[in-house]
């Protein structure tokens, strides 16, 4: 291995602050409560799944089958991914309340998004004359 692809590893080491031995010892810790923790905190702090894949030392796949056949797993993940989004919704709610266009905007698209949405569709019904026309000037 030459010296650069040398340093590289030990880059990726040094930023992965969980590095293991083997992916037992990986799954291990992060089936106990201080792993659970950190993917729980993690999520709360709006880190994507892909992201704290990494953060693990392990692929996304591996993060889903995980929290498939590992509950605590499953709601860290979900019970603070829902902490997170409603912390969103709040404060896009309150700059509505606060007269900022831009959000209020997002928020009715989004939200009520049939009336709202930029893109309108309109279904026509019934015969519709066609008109010929010859003649036309460029």
């Amino acid at each position: 291995m030459s010296d650069k692809n040398k340093q590289k590893n030990n880059d990726k080491d040094e930023n992965n602050a969980f590095f293991f031995k083997n992916l037992r010892s990986c799954k291990d810790f992060w089936f106990s409560d201080d792993g659970i923790a950190l993917i729980a905190g993690w999520t709360r702090e709006g880190h994507t799944v892909e992201a704290i894949a990494n953060k693990m030392g392990i692929s996304k796949p591996t993060l889903y089958k995980w929290s498939k056949n590992n509950i605590d797993i499953f709601n860290a993940l979900k019970k603070n991914l829902q902490v997170c989004n409603e912390r969103v919704i709040s404060t896009l709610y309150q700059k509505c309340l606060d007269g900022d266009v831009t959000a209020i905007k997002y928020w009715l698209a989004n939200r009520a998004a049939k009336d709202w949405r930029d893109k309108q569709e309109i279904a026509v019904e019934g015969d519709l004359p066609v008109i010929l026309v010859d003649n036309v000037k460029k």
